[in-house]
């Protein structure tokens, strides 16, 4: 396997399973949060646009959105 290849599959790997802490670690800080969405929101682009066109990715994408409760605070992604 290419070097370059080897080293998405190791940063993906650690991303997944780095998953669990930074979903422990956005549930603190949103308890803590002193601002409603109603304030935030319309300071952020739509987070759901994708750089990359690629099926997997989009997929992979819409896991996390999903997996960090995004989805329900901006709505499903329109593609």
């Amino acid at each position: 396997m290419p070097r370059a290849g080897l080293a998405d599959v190791l940063a993906v790997n650690d991303f997944v399973d780095r998953l669990p802490r930074l979903a422990e670690q956005r549930r603190w800080i949103q308890e803590r949060r002193k601002r409603p969405d109603s304030e935030i929101l319309p300071l952020f682009r739509d987070p759901r646009w994708l750089a990359e066109s690629a099926p997997d990715y989009a997929a992979a994408h819409d896991v996390l959105l999903r997996f960090f409760g995004l989805d329900e605070v901006f709505g499903p992604a329109s593609r």
